[in-house]
């Protein structure tokens, strides 16, 4: 909190470096990078990059992930509570980003195979590019969400897919819906899903989970999953404030297609400025120089590669297959684990909240024939 609070007080006092909401200047490039190798290596010290971490999850042997997930959304309530509170404006703006003119149908199909593919591949979206460099055979799946990517992107390009438009923010929100103040509600809930992360914890310590996973790893991957959530929930703040936007890997996966083909495909997409470029700043940018410290540092630690520091992708077509029905399903969502699972739930938009119940559905289902 001082650091976005930090943050906070550089933008009030250089407001020639960081003029409008609208732009994004290299010091807020650099405030994304910084928030996003912090999340990576959070990622990577809780042992999230072992690919037997999401998949034993989805078979409910583990329960690391859900940990994270349960401590990232509240956490992520109580940093757009606190955005609101300063510029309820910002957050409505970056808020409203999310609220779009779609199915049920369409969000939960979508999630689904997102779940599916995290399941198959062992990663999620925002790991994609962090596992092409710290796991062996990682690449594979990175390979696999770029090919998701470019085949909506040519869904898009045919027609054979629409790309949704905005709608009422009013008809979005569970709050918004109900009457709620959305900050009492966001605190209230946050808080409760937060002590529910530690709860879980109690009930099933981290170190159960590696010994279940085979990681006797315990000074490698001995940050609590919980903490890794509330990392990731509290980058909200500066990616919302700083670039006015919410949390979204799969989009970076989107401008890195449209921006390599000079947007022939998905033109929205393409990276034109710092501002158009700050998801693919913070997820590959941030998180992948997260990854590479973090490993780095395992390494020196433990002075030689052992099989708990480096781990080891699934097979390369397994891998593919899954990072490419992953992102092929976000972008029929509109969203994935940051998009609805994190982002969307946290803003109590309806569809995320569907759309994240049906991301662990799919994979769960998935988990069970793998």
């Amino acid at each position: 909190f001082f650091f976005f609070f930090a943050v906070e007080l550089f933008v009030h006092l250089n407001e020639d470096v960081m003029a409008t909401f609208n732009s994004l200047s290299v010091t807020g490039a650099l405030i994304l990078v910084g928030c996003g190798a912090l999340e990576g290596a959070a990622f990577y010290a809780a042992g999230i990059y072992d690919p037997e971490a999401i998949h034993s999850q989805m078979q409910m042997r583990t329960f690391a992930v859900l940990k994270l997930f349960i401590a990232g959304v509240g956490s992520s309530m109580i940093a757009h509570a606190l955005l609101n509170l300063i510029d309820a404006k910002k957050f409505a703006a970056s808020r409203n980003i999310g609220a779009r003119d779609m199915s049920f149908t369409r969000v939960v199909c979508g999630c689904l195979l997102v779940g599916s593919g995290m399941a198959i591949s062992g990663f999620g979206p925002t790991l994609f590019p962090g596992a092409a460099i710290s796991v062996q055979g990682g690449w594979a799946v990175l390979v696999g969400a770029l090919a998701g990517a470019a085949v909506y992107a040519l869904m898009e390009k045919v027609n054979a897919i629409r790309i949704c438009p905005l709608q009422q923010p009013q008809k979005a929100f569970v709050d918004t819906l109900m009457g709620y103040n959305y900050n009492v509600l966001a605190v209230a809930a946050g808080t409760v899903m937060i002590a529910a992360s530690f709860g879980i914890e109690r009930l099933w310590p981290h170190e159960a989970d590696l010994e279940t996973l085979g990681s006797r790893s315990r000074f490698a991957y001995n940050l609590l999953p919980s903490f890794t959530g509330i990392v990731i929930g509290l980058n909200q703040f500066p990616l919302r404030y700083v670039a006015g936007l919410r949390s979204g890997a799969s989009t970076s996966m989107m401008n890195v297609v449209s921006t390599c083909t000079n947007g022939a495909l998905s033109p929205r997409h393409k990276m034109t400025s710092l501002l158009t470029a700050c998801q693919f700043i913070f997820v590959f940018g941030g998180t992948t120089l997260g990854v590479l410290l973090a490993s780095q540092a395992l390494l020196n630690h433990h002075h030689h590669q052992d099989s708990h520091v480096i781990k080891q992708a699934y097979s390369p077509l397994r891998s593919f297959i899954g990072g490419f029905v992953c992102v092929l399903g976000a972008r029929i969502a509109e969203g994935c684990t940051c998009g609805h699972g994190i982002s969307g739930f946290a803003e109590f938009n309806k569809l995320s909240i569907a759309g994240a119940a049906a991301i662990f559905g799919g994979g769960i289902l998935t988990a069970l024939f793998l």
